[in-house]
């Protein structure tokens, strides 16, 4: 889907700050969960970005994104955990794959 307007800017956006998301930092989750809320209007793209890059980032950068959904979801509810459920099952079997056993320890104490 090609994003244009508004949703576009928003995708560019998020997906500039997301990728300062390098590991477990408390500050960035926090700032990319208050960002999440304020383009609630667009969860649909914000959970877009989020799940392009679970597929591309290194297994080591997988987790802080799993803490982040998990941010968004308890912070703000709403739209993002219908939108984060969609592919939750797939995402996490997809993460629990690339990951090493002490990341897997702590995805189950997420889950």
């Amino acid at each position: 889907m090609k994003l244009v307007g508004v949703a576009k800017e928003v995708a560019d956006n998020y997906r500039e700050t997301l990728a300062t998301l390098t590991f477990n930092n408390k500050i960035v989750i926090n700032t990319l969960t208050e960002i999440a809320k304020e383009n609630m209007k667009y969860a649909s793209v914000v959970v877009g970005v989020i799940e392009e890059r679970l597929r591309k980032v290194e297994s080591d950068k997988m987790l802080p994104l799993m803490y982040l959904i998990d941010s968004i979801c308890k912070n703000h509810g709403g739209p993002y955990k219908e939108l984060f459920q969609q592919n939750l099952v797939s995402n996490f079997a997809y993460i629990f794959q690339q990951v090493n056993e002490k990341v897997r320890g702590l995805l189950y104490k997420l889950r």
